[in-house]
């Protein structure tokens, strides 16, 4: 039996909330499925002077993959201009919160974009 304080982390009960986090979880593995980067892509780790940004590309002939995090609990503002122009990737429940090349990212805050494949140096 499952003790009531966990009632709400049953399985049964998130597979009924499509926003649970067994759902979100699910999505996620969905979508890293789709990006050929993801499965087959070299890695290519970034650079930045912020150290509360993360950030690579993986890079596969089909696909160029830009991936950032924001480790802190306070918002990250980061310059996108030194990279090839990018389409921000929104599926998958993950927000675009760039203006022009400048991109905001919200607490622990991630951000997938898809580099144009003719320039995918940082």
């Amino acid at each position: 039996p499952v003790p009531p304080e966990h009632q709400a982390q049953a399985v049964d009960a998130q597979e009924a909330d499509p926003n649970s986090l067994l759902n979100k979880y699910r999505q996620l593995i969905q979508w890293r499925k789709q990006q050929p980067a993801l499965k087959h892509g070299s890695l290519k780790l970034l650079q930045f002077d912020d150290d509360r940004l993360v950030g690579f590309l993986r890079q596969s002939d089909k696909q160029q993959l830009l991936c950032l995090f924001n480790l802190s609990p306070e918002t990250v503002y980061h310059d996108l201009s030194d990279l090839s122009p990018c389409q921000p990737i929104v599926a998958g429940g993950f927000s675009d919160r760039s203006y022009h090349d400048m991109l905001e990212l919200v607490p622990f805050g991630v951000f997938f974009a898809n580099l144009q494949p003719t320039q995918a140096s940082a």
